[in-house]
C-alpha cells in the first residue's frame, strides 16, 4: 500500500518486465508508465487500487499478458 503509485516506470525505462507482482490498493495507480518508457506487464494481479489499475502517461507503452485487472488501463 503506497500513497501514490505501487510501481512507477517515470521515464526512459525499456525492458521492463514485472511478473508475478500483486498491486493491490494503492492511492492512484497499481502500475504507472510515463514517459518514454516501455513495460511489459505478466501473470499480475493489479487491483483495488484507488483511480487507476495501470495509469499510462505521455509516451509510455504497456504490454499487459494474463493479467487480472479490475479496470483497464488509462491516461491523464
Amino acid at each position: 500500500f503506497f500513497r501514490l503509485d505501487g510501481l512507477n516506470a517515470h521515464d526512459r525505462c525499456r525492458g521492463v518486465l514485472v511478473e508475478n507482482v500483486k498491486a493491490i490498493g494503492n492511492g492512484r495507480a497499481g502500475m504507472a508508465v510515463g514517459g518514454t518508457s516501455a513495460v511489459v506487464i505478466r501473470n499480475c494481479e493489479i487491483s483495488g487500487n484507488r483511480m487507476n489499475s495501470v495509469l499510462i502517461t505521455e509516451h509510455g507503452a504497456v504490454k499487459i499478458e494474463k493479467s487480472k485487472l479490475d479496470k483497464p488501463p488509462s491516461g491523464e
